[in-house]
């Protein structure tokens, strides 16, 4: 089955926007396959998943004299998870190569 012509630029890119914002649509490459050739995948309503930020990213600088050079240190808490599991759906995908 092929994917129709139309909606190849729109299938093609990473984070991809949500028409008319009422939805959004991501894509992954780290999607692993299993023994089985099989492919785990999901759709979900937003509202499904949380995140929690508990304190800002800080940026601490650190001067790095054997390379001349300074080392950007980010760090941030925060905390991730499935909110509502009732709000969306697991699909497993034969993720084989078509012949």
């Amino acid at each position: 089955m092929q994917t129709p012509s139309a909606g190849d630029g729109y299938l093609g890119g990473g984070n991809l926007g949500a028409p008319l914002g009422l939805a959004g649509m991501f894509q992954s490459a780290n999607i692993s396959v299993d023994s089985s050739d099989d492919a785990v995948s999901a759709v979900f309503n937003p509202m499904a998943l949380a995140l929690d930020s508990r304190r800002a990213p800080r940026l601490e600088p650190e001067r790095d004299a054997s390379r001349r050079g300074w080392e950007l240190n980010m760090t941030a808490v925060y905390a991730h998870g499935v909110w509502r599991a009732n709000y969306g759906v697991k699909i497993t995908a034969d993720a084989t190569t078509p012949s």
